[in-house]
């Protein structure tokens, strides 16, 4: 199987939507801050719980996890600590997103819930996160 039909058939399981948000510098009324700025509209993700799924394997070769969620998407410039809008859930990304084919086919998303609640608002046609 080609990469091309392979990730044409990945895309067919991200049957949700989430909005992610970057902490980056920016302009807001004339004022330098830094902000999380909206970076990703309805992306198409899905979002998977983590479970060991062998015990039986020696303690050296089991596979801790760090996060009790994954977020599957297509690659795009996501990074640790964005903020991403999943239904009404915020989540944060715990550590650098994984790529599991280094061929860029997909990225998996470390996250966890976070208590923190957002409201997001438009400044000077900017989308953020008011802290």
């Amino acid at each position: 199987m080609n990469f091309k039909k392979s990730q044409r058939l990945f895309k067919k399981t991200l049957k949700d939507e989430c909005d992610i948000f970057s902490k980056k510098r920016t302009r807001v009324n004339g004022q330098w801050k830094e902000a999380y700025i909206r970076v990703g509209h309805q992306v198409k993700c899905r979002v998977s719980t983590v479970v060991r799924q062998n015990t039986e394997q020696t303690p050296q070769e089991r596979q801790e996890f760090v996060t009790p969620y994954v977020i599957y998407m297509l690659p795009m410039d996501v990074k640790q600590d964005d903020r991403i809008l999943f239904k009404n859930l915020w989540y944060e990304v715990k550590t650098k997103p994984r790529n599991p084919s280094f061929a860029d086919h997909h990225y998996e998303l470390p996250v966890d819930t976070t208590d923190q609640e957002y409201k997001i608002i438009e400044v000077d046609g900017v989308v953020m996160l008011d802290v």
